[in-house]
């Protein structure tokens, strides 16, 4: 719309009169931030207008500029007692001043006044559902320009000049789901600012000025599930600050200034999920750093912590991931992380760590990613990965005195790095259509990730398990061999187990073979197992079908030999196909009928065998 040569447009109301049905309307400035002006009456045409996107305008009001009509003076009728009248009147001098008409105003003056006009812009768009007003060079706002806006759900007021918020300024909007006044320079909250945001979900409050936030700070929220006040020279959370926040899920805090919460500034978080703080200044985290937090699954930290104490993260006890990275940390203590049983990421990297406690790991057994690169440690106890099943352990960057204590390190978890891998996900729909790409993490070896020896000094820059596996000759020691000893008897404790399990379901359903049975007759059948005893003299070829031609003539294997499943097999015309045996039906099986068998042929030929040593004595 703008011509050109052309410095300034102005819309003005009949300009959108052509466009009642419009439903988004977008205008950004081009040339620069003053070259498009809306007049405040100019949107009034748009009543089913409900997306606006305003980046780079300014907004024109239109106050009353030109002077006061001059008083009339009114002369009284008093008919025959004007004489009267005069004679009762003070004498007063007449003076005549000659005033130009309209006379100019200043420029300033005339500035300010248009600036400060009463705006009722919006007024009037009663189905505008998102407002954006980015970049308009913004002073200050008014309730009145969000009045009657009671179908608007999200609003943002980013990269303006706002100091200050009014009290009740958005109380014109009661539905609003998203506020965002992020990138302006506000100094100060006050719960009256937002008071009568019921329906708000989000907040940003980051990139302003804000220096500390108290109990007087936010008023009631009862629906709000996040809240950003990052980048914001925030000194101090004081106790009871987010008491009435107990619905957020997700927490941003931190910005240049070093952050203080206090005992008890996190309280009435009960629904917390995720915490993020930046450049926090804790000299030690312990129990009641989180109070309150009980739900709370993601923790990240960075900035100033010292030392991390005895049960510090017992109030959070269902935390998944914990990201202490870049805090300064020196000590942990060795229960720190107790009753983690859930936690499944741990980065305890670029901190001042020199040594860790044996045992310290040993609860965290669902632990997939542990980060430990980037400290000051040397060694670390023989066994402290021994419970892990972690997918990724890094150790890189660490100034490491290679020793045979670290027999215990695994290359395929220690080389590895974690890579953001995108996948599509396919659509639905049978007609296809446009997948989602959705970002994921894979674990990849990496050589460039393996330690590195610092010392003995001839084998530094040395990767620790090149120098473990050419150079230096480890043998167990005792307490290696004590561990492995006890892994192995876990091991055997659990495969006995097992057997004793299936030799019990075995041994149910086993089914012992009878010798000669009538069709109506109920027998006790002797176990089928083969014989202990060992033959004396291997039969000769004659001898067996001796053998095979006293067994009697109805007994014949199942034609299916190879079969090993529990199938009824014919044992001849006198033999039923199931057998009664302490009180149970049994199918006889193949395999029960084999054992029977050769225990038969082996009776027969120890018979034989002492048939023919009676005949040979003399």
């Amino acid at each position: 719309m703008q011509a050109p040569g052309v410095d300034k447009v102005i819309f003005e109301e009949h300009h959108f009169q052509q466009f009642p049905s419009l439903v988004l309307l977008d205008i950004q400035a081009v040339a620069n931030a003053s070259s498009v002006v809306l007049k405040s009456n100019c949107l009034r045409p748009l009543r089913n207008l409900k997306f606006l996107s305003l980046k780079n305008i300014r907004f024109q009001g239109q106050p009353d500029v030109a002077p006061p009509p001059p008083p009339q003076y009114v002369i009284p009728d008093l008919g025959p007692d004007l004489t009267q009248w005069k004679i009762q009147q003070p004498v007063q001098p007449m003076e005549i001043n000659f005033v130009a008409h309209d006379e100019p105003m200043p420029y300033s003056e005339y500035k300010a006044a248009i600036e400060h006009a009463d705006m009722t812009i919006f007024s009037g768009l009663e189905r505008l559902e998102v407002l954006r007003i980015e970049s308009c060079g913004m002073t200050e706002i008014k309730w009145q320009m969000f009045q009657g806006l009671r179908s608007l759900e999200w609003l943002s007021l980013e990269k303006n000049e706002l100091l200050y918020i009014p009290d009740f300024a958005f109380y014109g909007a009661p539905h609003l789901k998203r506020l965002s006044l992020a990138h302006n320079r506000i100094l100060t909250m006050h719960f009256r600012n937002l008071a009568g945001l019921l329906e708000l979900e989000r907040l940003d409050m980051s990139d302003n000025n804000l220096s500390y936030l108290s109990e007087l700070s936010l008023p009631p929220f009862p629906k709000l599930l996040e809240a950003d006040f990052r980048n914001n020279p925030i000194e101090n959370i004081y106790k009871s600050t987010f008491e009435v926040m107990n619905r957020t899920e997700t927490l941003f805090l931190g910005g240049d200034q070093k952050l203080r919460i206090e005992v008890g500034g996190l309280s009435g978080l009960d629904s917390l999920r995720t915490l993020t703080i930046s450049n926090a200044k804790l000299r030690v985290l312990d129990l009641s750093t989180l109070k309150g937090a009980r739900r709370l699954r993601k923790l990240k930290i960075q900035g100033q912590v010292e030392e991390i104490a005895y049960d510090a993260f017992s109030a959070a006890s269902k935390l998944e991931q914990l990201i202490l990275r870049h805090c300064q940390t020196k000590r942990i203590s060795m229960d720190a992380f107790y009753g983690l049983f859930g936690l499944s990421i741990l980065d305890l990297s670029n901190n001042q760590l020199t040594s860790l406690p044996n045992g310290i790991f040993d609860q965290l057994t669902s632990l997939k990613e542990l980060q430990l690169q980037n400290n000051l440690f040397t060694t670390l106890p023989e066994d402290i990965f021994l419970k892990l099943s972690a997918k990724m352990i890094r150790l890189d960057g660490n100034p490491w005195h290679c020793s045979c204590a670290m027999r215990e390190w695994r290359p395929m978890s220690v080389n590895k790095v974690k890579v953001p891998v995108d996948r599509t996900l396919q659509s639905a729909d049978p007609k296809g259509g446009v997948g989602m790409t959705v970002q994921t993490y894979q674990y990849r070896f990496e050589k460039r990730a393996a330690p590195k020896c610092k010392t003995p000094l001839q084998y530094e820059g040395w990767s620790v398990f090149h120098a473990l596996r050419k150079e230096l000759k480890c043998t167990l020691s005792e307490a290696k061999i004590e561990s492995i000893n006890r892994r192995r008897l876990e091991a055997k404790k659990i495969l006995d187990l097992k057997r004793n399990q299936v030799e019990a379901q075995v041994a149910e359903q086993r089914a012992p073979v009878p010798e000669a049975v009538d069709k109506n007759e109920t027998v006790t059948v002797p176990q089928a197992i083969a014989t202990t005893e060992p033959i004396t003299k291997v039969p000769l070829k004659e001898m067996s079908n001796k053998i095979s031609n006293e067994l009697p003539e109805d007994i014949a294997l199942p034609k299916n030999e190879h079969s090993n499943e529990l199938v009824p097999i014919a044992l001849g015309v006198g033999t039923p196909r199931q057998v009664e045996h302490n009180g149970k039906v049994i199918t006889l099986s193949k395999k029960a009928y084999k054992l029977d068998l050769e225990r038969k042929r082996q009776e027969k030929y120890k018979r034989l065998q002492q048939a023919e040593l009676s005949q040979n004595t003399p």
